[in-house]
């Protein structure tokens, strides 16, 4: 067996472990199409902001670890990526927090992939309220 196959066994393996022991389900909205997914959050630092070099925002913003397949199969296009302005809602016991999907200070993209083999996103949000 190659190395790689070997790497991308890993990877998936961890993958799978976290999505089904460490996650939780969320609602991804864009415009008028929503479904559940499952979601692993993670936590990106934010950085300084590029043209002033300083910390502007203390809020840090909250990632969501999801499978590409699981987002490109609810929205049935095969090239979907995250859009700034998405939305993720995510239901914690009574509260109902909403995150909007934005780029992080310091960085130039609402995601990134979570691994070399481009099997989850990782998708930077910003909670914009709690009900």
């Amino acid at each position: 067996m190659a190395t790689t196959n070997i790497l991308r066994s890993g990877a998936e393996y961890l993958r799978s472990f976290f999505r089904d022991r460490e996650s939780l389900t969320v609602t991804y909205s864009r415009g008028a199409t929503s479904f559940s997914v499952l979601a692993t959050i993670g936590k990106t630092q934010a950085g300084p902001d590029q043209r002033t070099g300083l910390r502007l925002n203390m809020i840090e913003p909250r990632d969501f670890i999801i499978s590409r397949a699981d987002l490109v199969l609810g929205f049935a296009d095969p090239d979907w990526v995250p859009l700034q302005g998405d939305a993720i809602v995510e239901t914690d016991g009574v509260l109902t927090h909403t995150y909007e999907v934005t780029e992080p200070e310091g960085k130039k993209n609402v995601w990134d992939w979570h691994s070399l083999y481009k099997t989850a996103f990782r998708i930077h949000a910003a909670l914009v309220g709690t009900a």
